[in-house]
């Protein structure tokens, strides 16, 4: 059995909402930020597995004696603790040589530019090395700025189609990483590094130590009265809370600096699962800017457990809308139907010169949410290999941004035979869009691409036997006729002929895809907001009184 098979769709997220919900409002900062509530819904993976071990020891209660496990880690630790007993392993002791070995097995896993990317969010997640070299890329702007904060590229794009539909206003793109960078701005988006607005960690040092007082007095009085939180705090799941506080209040500080340096009159948020970029978000809300979320993929399951942060909710079309509110929880009234601008082709469109040779596996990082990559290329790549000899196709693999090319390529190595190798390659492509005009079918585990496809009338197909079962992404984007859902590896035999069945009409993608107009996006950005009456309108620089940060936001 899999662990995972003790979970319903967003039912585990609604308990680890409950888990959340147990600190909330205890630890919050100086600019009325919840501490607690930020660092464990970027972390909820540790608090899903907490109520999975604790479902899977009330299964296994009284059925055996011994427990065994291929190595000890956290999560063996944890069931340790669901079960009362301990868990043996198989594992020798690793000693210093292993453990440089394996080191050194990831490090080459890995470009340069994203070891250095790494070491950097490590050992300096605070900026307080990065801010001395990169003061000099303050703005320094006069005109009003809608902020659009940034981790990496995939963001940026979506934030940039927004900044497009109004070439009138001004955007300010403030990468946290280099990966959220952009090359070729349009006009009326400026670029800042928000390591150019780090400011000395005095401040935050000091406020940090109050904070983690709070904490331990949290821990003691409420966490380890709930097993799952207790087991979480006796395992080391939440060790690295005090540090990550400090760190985090050092980046709200430099957030706040951009926001006292520019006139900032609005945020605009393409992933508030990222505390860097959550943070803008939360400091808007609390200081009357306003503050508008837009998830850069086609759902966000996320929203089931994050408190919410924006006063409007943009979605691309009906298909979000109603995983957001039906199974999200999110209010109605703030969700808006307002995609960025893109291409979509219609119905009656002259039909573009496409090559389709090629079958377009979008690969994903599986290792971030625990999927295991080597088992998936395994089950996927070996048959489309297959398809493309006997239809005269050839794979491409399309990796995201966060993917090693390397380490993907040594994985194809792996997982196909010799013969089947030279049918494949590793696309150097930045975007999916790259692709459109030569697909003849794309594939993946449950990605947002699935949507951008669509929106092109390329078939596509969902792998939903390797998905987790807590999003439900392949089910309800197969609810809309985004992409067809496979559910064992052996369907994937049967595609060619499944590929008749795609039937694109016109007002079925405009449930998918619904571009807002400038009008309605400058409204958004700037006009009242029914139910907040009067919204708060947002001065410039010069008529904002200074903000007071050891100020408590009320």
């Amino acid at each position: 059995m899999s662990l995972y098979d003790f979970q319903e769709t967003l039912e585990i997220f609604r308990r680890v909402n409950e888990l959340i919900d147990v600190g909330r409002n205890q630890l919050v900062d100086s600019q009325g930020l919840d501490w607690w509530e930020m660092d464990a819904a970027v972390n909820y993976q540790q608090l899903q597995s907490a109520c999975l071990f604790a479902r899977l020891g009330e299964h296994l209660q009284g059925k055996c004696t011994e427990l065994a496990a291929s190595r000890t880690s956290l999560e063996t630790k944890l069931l340790g603790q669901a079960l009362g007993c301990t868990v043996n392993s198989f594992q020798t002791r690793v000693g210093p040589h292993r453990k440089l070995s394996a080191l050194a097995g990831r490090l080459r896993r890995l470009t340069p530019a994203q070891i250095f990317e790494i070491a950097l969010d490590k050992w300096d997640g605070s900026y307080q090395y990065r801010r001395r070299w990169s003061r000099q890329g303050r703005i320094g702007a006069s005109e009003p700025l809608v902020l659009l904060p940034s981790p990496y590229v995939n963001v940026s794009r979506t934030a940039l189609a927004y900044a497009s539909l109004l070439p009138h206003r001004k955007f300010l793109l403030a990468a946290t990483r280099n990966n959220g960078k952009w090359k070729h701005l349009p006009q009326n988006v400026l670029q800042a590094s928000l390591a150019a607005y780090a400011v000395p960690a005095k401040r935050s040092r000091a406020e940090a130590k109050s904070l983690i007082e709070a904490w331990h007095r949290l821990c003691e009085c409420s966490l380890t009265k709930v097993k799952e939180l207790n087991w979480a705090l006796q395992t080391g799941f939440l060790d690295h809370f005090p540090s990550m506080l400090f760190s985090g209040l050092c980046v709200r500080d430099a957030w706040r600096c951009l926001f006292e340096q520019e006139p900032i009159e609005g945020v605009l948020c393409g992933d508030d699962l990222n505390v860097y970029t959550r943070i803008p978000l939360a400091l808007a809300k609390q200081m009357g800017l306003r503050a508008i979320y837009c998830a850069h993929g086609a759902l966000d399951a996320s929203l089931a457990f994050k408190k919410g942060d924006a006063d409007v909710y943009l979605c691309k079309g009906e298909m979000e809308k109603d995983y957001m509110v039906r199974l999200c929880g999110v209010p109605e009234r703030q969700a808006v139907i307002g995609a960025p601008r893109t291409e979509i082709r219609r119905e009656h469109d002259s039909p573009r010169p496409r090559r389709t040779d090629s079958i377009v596996f979008f690969s994903q990082p599986y290792e971030s949410y625990n999927g295991r990559a080597e088992e998936a290329y395994r089950e996927i790549l070996p048959r489309l290999c297959e398809l493309a000899r006997r239809h005269g196709r050839k794979v491409v693999i399309k990796l995201h941004p966060f993917e090693s090319r390397r380490d993907r390529s040594r994985l194809m190595q792996v997982v196909l035979q010799e013969s089947q190798r030279s049918l494949a390659e590793v696309s150097r492509c930045r975007f999916a869009s790259e692709l459109f005009d030569q697909i003849w079918f794309g594939i993946s585990v449950s990605s947002s691409v699935a949507l951008e496809c669509t929106l092109q009338r390329i078939p596509f197909f969902n792998c939903n036997w390797l998905e987790p079962k807590d999003c439900g992404y392949a089910q309800h984007l197969g609810r809309f006729g985004v992409g067809q859902v496979l559910n064992a590896p052996e369907e994937i035999d049967r595609i060619p002929e499944r590929i008749s069945e795609f039937d694109f009409k016109d007002g079925s993608l405009k449930r998918l895809y619904e571009q807002i107009d400038g009008v309605a996006l400058e409204r958004i950005l700037s006009g009242p907001l029914s139910w907040n009456a009067p919204a708060v309108a947002a001065a410039s620089l010069a008529e904002r009184a200074p903000l007071d940060m050891t100020r408590r936001s009320r």
